[in-house]
């Protein structure tokens, strides 16, 4: 009588997304500052081989702004977009940032900044 010894060697699975997984974002030079509100924007260049279901910016008074601070929703799908950015307090630099997030997670553009300064009537 024959016997026959069956190995099975389970692996750990590992994933990782690579940067190119992710949207490929560009913040907006332009950005338009009143007394109550700002406007700006972005671009989504590239969706990351897979479709981005979120895009806007992302706004905090410290440097490095993420969708876990202020955010605005502005549609999905790769292009342009633009921003109203609300509620923002005199004298305060905010620094923001477009995003977009697919499946895979989320890409973030250069950050900027601005300064929203109290404007007076005269």
């Amino acid at each position: 009588m024959k016997t026959f010894s069956l190995s099975l060697v389970i692996l750990p699975a590992t994933f990782s997304w690579r940067r190119e997984d992710l949207p490929t974002v560009k913040t907006s030079e332009f950005i338009y500052v009143t007394s109550i509100s700002a406007t700006c924007g972005g671009e989504v260049m590239d969706d990351g081989r897979s479709a981005v279901v979120s895009k806007g910016i992302c706004w905090s008074r410290t440097s490095y702004p993420t969708v876990n601070d202020s955010i605005t929703m502005d549609g999905s799908g790769l292009g342009q977009f633009s921003s109203y950015l609300s509620d923002l307090a005199p004298g305060t630099q905010y620094f923001f940032r477009a995003y977009a997030t697919n499946n895979k997670g989320t890409g973030s553009g250069e950050t900027k900044f601005f300064c929203k300064q109290e404007l007076g009537v005269q």
